[in-house]
């Protein structure tokens, strides 16, 4: 009776028991990505490869409840900055969608009853970028599968035109119009003679 269906995307189901969330899902754009301080911060986050069944693997993922974005309750600056800092730690995020989005009910950090040990590789995360502690309130990345190191995105997600990039093509246009002001602002500063 603790149990609330709390929804479902694309990829997973989501399910509410008390203040936690449990996704679980059969199929992942990318399982394994740079943690961030941008995404949810999980409490597992684990892939099981399956055997006699007609799925190859579950995903399950328990993470902190969130308020879901809703038209009134964001701007798009917010989702903006939210996609610059993300962008800042040299990752690029292609799903930049509200329904990927929240807001921080409590700190971006693990809430347990006691301390747990939470190591990178163990989760299916790539080094952790970036040591900012996102607050309550803060708007938070719920779903991360398209997130990838910039450096190594596969071309067909810079190029392919998918409806989920729209938002990411139109802020990666005004993060590189920002960049190329700030680079042209600053010529000259740091000359050292």
């Amino acid at each position: 009776k603790d149990i609330k269906y709390a929804g479902g995307g694309f990829y997973s189901n989501a399910y509410q028991i008390g203040d936690k969330i449990l996704k679980i899902g059969h199929v992942r754009e990318r399982f394994k990505f740079p943690n961030n301080p941008y995404i949810i911060a999980p409490l597992l986050r684990k892939r099981i490869e399956l055997t006699n069944s007609n799925v190859d693997e579950l995903y399950i993922e328990i993470q902190e409840r969130v308020e879901l974005l809703k038209p009134g309750n964001y701007t798009d600056d917010e989702i903006y900055e939210l996609y610059k800092k993300v962008r800042n730690l040299g990752l690029i995020w292609f799903d930049v969608e509200p329904r990927n989005i929240g807001r921080l009910l409590k700190d971006n950090v693990i809430h347990w009853n006691s301390e747990i040990m939470q190591i990178d590789e163990v989760l299916g995360f790539e080094p952790k970028r970036g040591n900012t502690i996102l607050k309550a309130g803060e708007l938070v990345i719920l779903d991360a599968d398209f997130i990838f190191d910039y450096m190594s995105t596969p071309e067909r997600y810079l190029e392919y035109e998918w409806d989920h990039t729209r938002n990411q093509r139109r802020y990666e246009a005004r993060y590189q119009k920002e960049l190329a002001s700030e680079i042209e602002n600053n010529k000259g500063k740091n000359l050292t003679f």
